[in-house]
């Protein structure tokens, strides 16, 4: 965990505000993207508010944490006032619905739900409300547009986990949303009360649109001609209420497949030239130690890459991850792996920790990946079978031995939120049967800081003391029936196993 902010004020709304400039700044200087600039400041200063104004007794000071841990942000608010009251029930209600319909906690609350995940409350003094955000979130984004509230409400409840949810409860919010913040798909109503659902389609006309977005629209409407009529204008498909929930999903994933397809077919040409860059040329044996890999791709597939050089003194594999999917992401893991062919080569007598810092420092310099983000490990494995990892951001590998699984941390901050200063080194010796595994998170799409998902956990024991290629196997079967033929974002894995 890296600390990037820590400031304390007195609890007035003068002071809320210096707070929110000073977070501001601290994530303008991170070089994050403004949709999570925005969230976070937003999150913050309602956190704040709520402290200074219903603090019951009120608290004299503020406090506001911004720790970097892997690839998320965790933002913490505390005050030395009365402990929110029954937080466990109000947080269970907050809902967009409830700060409508109860007025308890206004908007607060529920926005927080929006914006951050994992949240917990510690009453105190200080009481300390805590949430995290992904820096750049895997899961597709959709806009929810539904003038009714409850429906709005179910629709983002029973989607939220497989998708990044954005609400609207008009169709000029809805418009205003699309403009401002990326979307990969629309969900709208057809009949809204400032407007028609069918007006979104107007945006894929826009010339700063890069590709369509996927809009599907949902009416009551009971006339025969509606679905050919909002097929016609482009929406991609047509749901009548009242909509079953599997169908829904359905739809969905079969919408976003098909926009999918229509990007990949414009990347084709592109990918079959330059796909090499990402292929590894991985020896079976790294060192005295056997080695595998395995990887899952995307429909346009997405930013991981793997690369191996040897360095004589020992073998170095790199494995990184461009936060993103899509074209996108495919386009700057082509980028970083031409880029890092050439510094492995220039960098074979560094150790993996001066390697990865010689790598951030010069992508830092570089303006053309300001605004991308990726994580990194980088595994040197020596003639007797030491190996030595440095990570930036990256999850964490695991040693399995004697049926367990033991996570290495070693810490490491992100490549591009900020200036890099050190990579620290961990150094280990596998006895014989042991495993030690890389992986890319594409593997836990709802992996929690510091915990393995309960499948991936599942999967590496049961295959724990089996041969690494029928472990390899297994896990590529495990994840397959966990994520499906065509995931969500790429996934690799790598595995060493000594003797």
């Amino acid at each position: 965990m890296q600390r990037l902010l820590y400031e304390q004020r007195a609890a007035t709304l003068a002071d809320v505000a210096w707070l929110r400039k000073a977070l501001t700044r601290t994530l303008t200087d991170l070089r994050l993207r403004e949709e999570l600039i925005f969230d976070l400041v937003l999150a913050a200063a309602e956190m704040l508010t709520n402290a200074v104004q219903h603090g019951q007794p009120q608290p004299t000071e503020l406090f506001l944490t911004l720790d970097l841990i892997g690839s998320r942000l965790l933002l913490s608010v505390g005050d030395n006032g009365g402990a929110f009251g029954d937080f466990g029930r109000l947080w269970s209600k907050a809902t967009r619905n409830s700060a409508f319909v109860e007025g308890e906690g206004g908007r607060g609350l529920p926005l927080l739900r929006e914006i951050l995940k994992n949240v917990s409350y510690t009453s105190g003094p200080p009481n300390i409300l805590s949430g995290y955000a992904d820096l750049l979130p895997h899961q597709p984004t959709l806009l929810i547009l539904e003038d009714d509230e409850v429906q709005l409400e179910t629709y983002g409840q029973l989607l939220k986990r497989d998708y990044r949810i954005l609400s609207a409860g008009s169709l000029q919010e809805g418009l205003e949303t699309i403009s401002q913040r990326r979307v990969d798909l629309v969900l709208a109503d057809v009949h809204l009360g400032d407007g028609l659902g069918t007006q979104m389609l107007s945006v894929n006309c826009s010339p700063d649109s890069e590709f369509a977005v996927p809009i599907i629209l949902i009416s009551g409407d009971l006339r025969a001609e509606l679905p050919r009529e909002v097929l016609m204008q482009g929406a991609e498909f047509f749901l009548s209420k009242p909509v079953k929930i599997e169908h829904l999903r359905e739809t969905i994933r079969l919408a976003l497949a098909r926009t999918a397809r229509r990007q990949a077919r414009l990347a084709q040409y592109f990918a079959r030239q330059v796909n090499g860059l990402l292929t590894p040329d991985l020896p079976e044996f790294l060192g005295p130690h056997m080695a595998r890999f395995a990887a899952g791709t995307a429909s346009v597939g997405g930013g991981d890459l793997i690369l191996h050089e040897n360095c004589g003194a020992f073998e170095r594999v790199v494995l990184m991850d461009v936060m993103g999917h899509g074209i996108s992401a495919k386009a700057w893991a082509i980028a970083y792996a031409s880029t890092l062919r050439v510094m492995l080569q220039a960098g074979k007598h560094e150790s993996a920790g001066a390697f990865l810092l010689h790598v951030a420092k010069y992508l830092w310099r570089q303006s053309g990946f300001a605004e991308i983000l990726a994580t990194m490990m980088v595994m040197d494995v020596y003639p007797d079978g030491e190996i030595c990892i440095a990570c930036a951001g990256h999850p964490a590998p695991l040693v399995l031995r004697g049926g367990q699984i033991e996570p290495v941390e070693i810490g490491g901050s992100l490549i591009g939120v900020f200036a890099p200063l050190e990579y620290p080194e961990v150094r280990l010796k596998l006895q014989p049967g042991d495993k030690i595994v890389l992986f890319t998170d594409g593997l836990e799409p709802h992996l929690q800081p510091g915990r393995l998902g309960s499948w991936f956990a599942t999967a590496l024991r049961e295959a724990a003391n089996a041969g690494l290629p029928d472990f390899i196997t297994s896990i590529c079967v495990a994840a397959e029936r966990e994520l499906g033929p065509q995931p969500q974002d790429d996934w690799t894995i790598l595995a060493v196993q000594c003797g």
